[in-house]
């Protein structure tokens, strides 16, 4: 959704500090987050559905459907890692950049 610009994105530390002035910004992107969830649920069980039908009308793929949902659960989980793990960094760079203001002043 971000690639077909559907949506536009903040810089993590623009967030950061408006979650400081105004905390229901934390609880909207919650909620935010638990749509983007639902989407994710709603698309994979279009792509379920989708093979199932193409497996009914060929029935020699289903052997092959067994082994590639795996690798591709793997991958999907993959990128969530490293995109959870950027967030953290993100965060943690955020805490360190206020730090060093803190001092600094």
């Amino acid at each position: 959704m971000k690639r077909l610009k559907i949506v536009k994105f903040s810089e993590y530390s623009d967030f950061i500090n408006a979650v400081k002035s105004d905390p229901k910004i934390e609880i909207l992107s919650e909620t935010n987050n638990m749509y983007r969830s639902v989407l994710s649920a709603l698309l994979l069980l279009c792509f379920v559905v989708i093979g199932k039908s193409i497996i009914e009308i060929f029935d020699s793929l289903e052997s092959y459907i067994k082994y590639a949902i795996f690798p591709i659960l793997v991958v999907l989980l993959g990128f969530s890692y490293k995109k959870q793990t950027s967030y953290i960094v993100k965060r943690i760079e955020a805490s360190k950049d206020k730090s060093v203001d803190k001092v600094k002043n």
